[in-house]
């Protein structure tokens, strides 16, 4: 399984969890012993059907750990974290941005909110599937949806306590973290008899609460827009 994991460290530079509990996200991945280099996917420029021609640009960390259980079963997991996902600057990104600043200027920052948080989902959704497509094009004859020795799954980890910070000069907007909590959704995956992929519906678990969020302000030059809430279903 390590082939995937060099293939994509060839052309790809570590990038480092972070741990500043001030606003940033929290550490929400602790890889085990069994799992392989972790593996950096940088400035990659994503097409998003529903958002053409603006390209989302993500940044994302990739894992891969195995185990196994008492059934005598092989569990192999790809944790994705340490995730985001930003309109790529220039013209084909223009008329979002101009979008979400006309909700910005008319204080319709609920609706803000929501539409921004639409387009990080969206790039969540499609790099998880573009990246598991990958691996399962390299290994799929051994995750075979009419077998059970082996069993393939992703997790997709993201701080879930925060508040959301605007900045109007220059207009930017960003998720300020306010505890440890983190959600963890899961989804599972294997090739059908015909090659086709068979993606299973996704589950979520939040890890930790919201209950006492730190009082952090949002850093100069922004202001909330939210107050921290939990997020972790859409």
């Amino acid at each position: 399984m390590k082939l995937f994991e060099q293939k994509y460290q060839q052309k790809n530079v570590d990038l480092k969890i972070r741990t500043n509990d001030n606003g940033q996200e929290p550490n929400c991945f602790e890889p085990s012993s069994n799992c392989n280099p972790a593996v950096s996917i940088v400035n990659y420029e994503l097409d998003i059907p529903a958002y053409a021609p603006c390209k989302a640009i993500v940044n994302c960390t990739m894992q891969t750990c195995y185990a196994t259980n008492g059934l005598g079963q092989y569990i192999y997991t790809v944790n994705f974290f340490n995730f985001s996902a930003v309109p790529k600057p220039g013209p084909d990104c223009q008329n979002l941005i101009n979008w979400w600043k006309q909700l910005a200027m008319s204080g319709n920052y609920g609706q803000l909110k929501s539409e921004r948080e639409a387009f990080i989902n969206a790039a969540k959704d499609l790099i998880e599937k573009i990246k598991m497509q990958e691996y399962l094009s390299l290994f799929g004859q051994t995750f075979l949806c009419s077998q059970n020795n082996y069993i393939l799954t992703s997790k997709f980890f993201t701080g879930s306590c925060y508040k959301t910070c605007l900045s109007l000069n220059p207009f930017d907007m960003i998720d300020w973290y306010c505890s440890d909590a983190c959600c963890k959704r899961t989804t599972g995956w294997c090739v059908e008899a015909n090659g086709n992929i068979y993606q299973g519906p996704p589950n979520y678990f939040n890890i930790g609460t919201c209950d006492n969020p730190a009082a952090a302000s949002c850093p100069a030059g922004y202001f909330e827009i939210s107050s921290c809430s939990l997020n972790c279903q859409p």
